[in-house]
Order: C-alpha cells, then sequence, then structure tokens
C-alpha cells in the first residue's frame, strides 16, 4: 500500500486570522461591511476522504474546478497538511501539481534543478549526474540557464516534468499542468508516463479528457463538492462523472457541449449513462500497431473504437466520423452508411476499427470526433446514441517546410507547353 487516507479533511482559515490579514481586514471591513461576514467563514476544501493506493496502481481524479482536485494532491505531496484524519504515504513522491510550484523566478533552469532536487532528498552529485538527461528531455536549449521568471508556461512544464520523471519517485503526481503543452511534448510526456507504468511506479493522473484518464488510469475517483462521490474501475467512473455534466445542462447547451469544454487536451461527450452503447476508448494506431498521436503526413492510420453494449439483446448503429483543425472546424464527415455499413454489436465488449491515409492533410492539430448513431438517420442530431468530441488529438507534421495553405493539400500536376503562334 503506498497511500492510505482515512476520515481526511481539510479546512483553509479565513485570512483575517492571521496578523496581517487581521490588519487588512479591519480596513476593507470598514468600507465593505459584507466583507466581514465572508472573510470569516471557513472554506473545507476536503470533507472525510477515504483513499487507499495500492504500489503499481494509476488513480485518475476527475471532477470541476474547485472540488478539491488539487488540494488532495498537494496534501499526498506533502505541501500542506490535513486539518483531520490520518494519512500515510509511502516512498519519494514528484511531480506536477503546479507549474510555478518549488521554482524560484529568479534562479535559473539549471539552479532550480539543483533546489529542488535537494528538496526531493537527492545530493548534489547525484543532481549533477542527472542535468544531462534532464536538459535533453525538457528542449528548452539556452533557457536552460536563464532566469526562470522570463519562462512560458510550456518552459515551466517541460523543465518541471523533466526534472519529475528523473528524480526516480516512487509516486508520482500529475496535475492538470499538462494542459498547457504542445501536443508533441504532451505525448512525449504520456509516452514516458506509461513506461514509467511498466516499471511499476504509482501513479495520480488529474485531467479533464475523460479518454485520457481511461487510457492511463486502472481506477478513479470523483470528487464533488470536496468528498469522493464514486470511486473504482476507471471507465464506471468516467460514465458516471460525464452524465452526470451532461445532465445538467440545457439542450442549447448540450449542443454546444464540444465548445464549452473544447481545448488542448480536454473534451466531452454525449449520451446518457443509459444508452444501449456506449464509447468506450478510441485510439488511433500507426502502422506498427502502435498507440500514436503524432503522425508524418501521407501516414495511414487505424482508428480502433471500443464499444460496449449493456443490453441483453444486439443492436445496430452507424459509426460517424469527423476531423477536425482546432482552430477551423470541420476538414471531413463521414458515415459508415455511406458505404452501406451497419454494424450489429452483440452484448458485452466490441471493438469497431477503419482507416484514413493522410496524404491531404496540412501539418497542423486535429481533434478526431467518434459517434454511434442509430441506422438511417445520419442526419438527425437525436439519432446520436453516444459521441466523443474534442477528446481524441492528431497532429501532422512534415519533414519539410508547409508551402501549402489552408485546409487540405491537393495532389496538383502542371505542365507548361509551347502554344504555335498565329
Amino acid at each position: 500500500m503506498m497511500i492510505e487516507l482515512k476520515n481526511v479533511s481539510k479546512c483553509f482559515l479565513p485570512r483575517s486570522t492571521k496578523t496581517l490579514g487581521k490588519i487588512r481586514h479591519s480596513i476593507l471591513a470598514t468600507h465593505d461591511p459584507l466583507r466581514k461576514e465572508s472573510d470569516s467563514r471557513e472554506v473545507w476544501a476536503l470533507r472525510h476522504i477515504n483513499l487507499t493506493v495500492n504500489r503499481g496502481e494509476s488513480l485518475g481524479l476527475v471532477g470541476s474546478n474547485g472540488c478539491g482536485k488539487s488540494t488532495l494532491l498537494r496534501l499526498i505531496a506533502g505541501i500542506t497538511h490535513p486539518t483531520s484524519g490520518t494519512m500515510h504515504v509511502n516512498g519519494r513522491v514528484a511531480g506536477l501539481i503546479e507549474l510555478t510550484a518549488g521554482f524560484h523566478e529568479d534562479l535559473s533552469g539549471i539552479e532550480n534543478v539543483y533546489l529542488n532536487g535537494a528538496a526531493l532528498g537527492m545530493n548534489r552529485e547525484k543532481v549533477t549526474a542527472l542535468i544531462p538527461a534532464i536538459k535533453e528531455f525538457a528542449e528548452i536549449g539556452h533557457f536552460f540557464y536563464e532566469p526562470v521568471r522570463v519562462y512560458s508556461a510550456g518552459m515551466l512544464l517541460r523543465l518541471g516534468f523533466a526534472l519529475a520523471i528523473h528524480a526516480n519517485p516512487d509516486i508520482l503526481v500529475v496535475d492538470e499542468a499538462l494542459a498547457v503543452g504542445d501536443v508533441r511534448f504532451q505525448n512525449k510526456c504520456l509516452e514516458r508516463i506509461r513506461k514509467m507504468q511498466a516499471d511499476g511506479i504509482t501513479l495520480l493522473f488529474v485531467s479533464h479528457a475523460s479518454e485520457l484518464v481511461e487510457s492511463i488510469c486502472d481506477t478513479a475517483a470523483w470528487i464533488q463538492d470536496g468528498e469522493i462521490r464514486q470511486q473504482g474501475k476507471a471507465s464506471d467512473v468516467l460514465d458516471a462523472y460525464n452524465s452526470d455534466i451532461f445532465k445538467r445542462l440545457s439542450m442549447s447547451e448540450r449542443q454546444e457541449y464540444n465548445h464549452l469544454i473544447s481545448g488542448l487536451m480536454s473534451g466531452g461527450r454525449f449520451g446518457h449513462e443509459s444508452a444501449p452503447l456506449r464509447i468506450r476508448n478510441v485510439r488511433m494506431l500507426n502502422t506498427h500497431g502502435e498507440t500514436c498521436h503524432l503522425f508524418h503526413a501521407g501516414a495511414t492510420i487505424r482508428v480502433v473504437v471500443s464499444i460496449s453494449n449493456n443490453m441483453m439483446t444486439v443492436c445496430d448503429c452507424i459509426l460517424a466520423w469527423s476531423l477536425n483543425l482546432i482552430r477551423e472546424g470541420a476538414v471531413c464527415k463521414a458515415f459508415s452508411s455511406d458505404m452501406n455499413v451497419v454494424y450489429t454489436v452483440s452484448t458485452g465488449e466490441s471493438q469497431v476499427s477503419f482507416e484514413f491515409a493522410t496524404d491531404c492533410l496540412l501539418a497542423d492539430n486535429y481533434y478526431l470526433n467518434i459517434g454511434l448513431m442509430r441506422p438511417g438517420q445520419p442526419n438527425d442530431p437525436e439519432a446520436m446514441i453516444d459521441s466523443y468530441m474534442n477528446i481524441v488529438r492528431l497532429q501532422i507534421e512534415n519533414d519539410g517546410i508547409q508551402t501549402e495553405r489552408g485546409m487540405i493539400s491537393l495532389p496538383v500536376r502542371s505542365q507548361c507547353t509551347r502554344v504555335k503562334e498565329k
């Protein structure tokens, strides 16, 4: 057992309980009587948390902003302490909770590596031996020797993650910081995380991208208003969490759901928990059968969609998919019914796969959206059974300088012939 929390609660005291806070509170309350009442309230970020994480387990934490996920990670990382309850954390904890956490803005990147390495229990000789590997993984060039106050958010992510994975932690903690990185570096981080999982590391992972959490984590915990609403198998918890979000939306909000939560490494699902068919996972494979999100222009991509049928009988459906430029919208849309294909999904788990070539795609970032629909109604939004919208990210890159403009690249052949003079 690596992590155990028993009846843990965390309360943040009002600002006015501190000396400086009392002075500020007195001054401001004179001009704003309502402030006196608001500043005197205790804030319970977590209440009665019972959680156990075993060695080698990967736990995903999901919940709305402000629900207590980051506070829970800070407790486990030892940054703060519980107000009540007991907790035991066995082993060294490292990771990304806040981009600026542990960094001194006036120190250079390499100086911050030494500082944070010491905080993680490493001596100077060990940190010095790790410097080349950390610098190579971070890929920030000469900025490694510049003050971190001039770093972008992406550069802070690179340095922080490079340090965390090379600190040889027993427990790796990754909050939503990965969302600020570019797709290529995100993939690089995720590949390293999966390698560390194979080596037996314990992982705590926070993300709003359900597909990502389900693909990485064995188990998940849904936190709401500082309490664990549900925990267990990742797919079950995520189904309940996404369905709860969906039920809270109005019809117009549901239609705009993908826009509301679109963004880097984030997305959402349309569909009801009680729907007969549910999309469990969407993976993109390269020609070697490896899960991949970065492809060279011209590559063939195989998409595998895992579907569960919770009914006692078979269900028919058609598969809809679209490829969307993240900033521009749909590049193409297709339905399996266009090829006269209707899938009959048996009870239990099934997989549907298809392939497409990327010859016409420009080097850019895309979303691959997947939907299951009732047969015969491809243009009716009400026919949608379940879908992944703005979750699965795809990056196309080329080896040269991109000269094309627009949304797609069309193969063009030209020639010049001499026209006979009159």
